[in-house]
């Protein structure tokens, strides 16, 4: 049998961060910039990243690039600048994703298909796009679910479809690529303080909120730095049989009622 022993990991290389324009993705990327990995940022919003961006200290070896995760040829573009610019990519976070809310009678195709595109196929299209850089470097790949990706929630049905298939899907990247040395891992977190958090409680009230909040045996939601301190992690040497996980960051809300 071989043995491998663990030397506490290697220095930063580059990281690639999908939605790095706010919330969990911008706090991810934040985080790797101060351990020092060089950075390939990508988001739809070309002002949101110029602001994630203005957080990274001067003469920062990064590259943004504005595209959508719906599109292969987007990412594959932002993958081939990244390892151009700042050299082969090593760690992968796939942040980008969106919400929809609704009764499941209500929930138009349209919806669906959005919500399937960017939660789900997002991150295949990100995997995809990936992949030869993160074999070629051994490297790791972390994604986003949710504690919906865990359980079910009334009023979310396609959000939480989306998130229980990102799960299924890293499993498989795990079987599959682990072999090969690619740890692929899942972050599941509870609701956490962002703009997507901002909108839903805006949709379903202070008493939603509430609600919310007592869920969680901590008594609070979490910061997008809390996340991203588990992502990076997830994504660094000294996790390095570290493989197939789903990390629920919720407080404690997966393991049981609140009485």
């Amino acid at each position: 049998m071989q043995r491998v022993r663990f030397e506490g990991g290697s220095a930063p290389g580059t990281a690639f961060v999908t939605g790095a324009g706010s919330g969990i993705g911008q706090a991810s990327a934040v985080r790797l910039h101060q351990l020092g990995y060089r950075l390939g940022l990508f988001d739809r919003d070309a002002d949101a990243l110029d602001k994630t961006a203005a957080l990274l200290r001067d003469g920062a070896e990064s590259v943004c690039v504005v595209g959508d995760v719906t599109s292969p040829e987007d990412l594959r573009e932002a993958v081939d600048t990244t390892r151009e610019r700042v050299g082969t990519i090593g760690a992968c976070a796939a942040c980008a994703g969106i919400e929809v809310l609704g009764p499941f009678t209500e929930t138009t195709a349209d919806q669906w298909s959005k919500v399937m595109a960017v939660n789900l196929m997002g991150v295949v299209n990100t995997a995809q796009a990936v992949l030869a850089d993160l074999q070629a470097s051994r490297g790791a790949f972390v994604a986003i679910s949710s504690d919906a990706g865990t359980q079910g929630f009334a009023q979310w049905t396609a959000y939480c479809a989306s998130k229980h298939a990102v799960i299924g899907f890293i499993r498989a990247m795990a079987v599959e690529f682990g072999p090969m040395g690619l740890r692929s891992n899942v972050v599941a977190p509870s609701m956490v303080e962002t703009a997507m958090a901002e909108r839903i409680f805006a949709e379903i009230g202070p008493d939603g909120m509430v609600a919310t909040t007592k869920s969680i045996p901590m008594a609070r939601l979490a910061c997008a730095e809390e996340i991203a301190a588990v992502i990076v992690h997830l994504l660094s040497p000294e996790a390095s049989f570290t493989n197939g996980l789903v990390y629920a960051v919720d407080g404690g809300e997966t393991s049981g009622i609140v009485g």
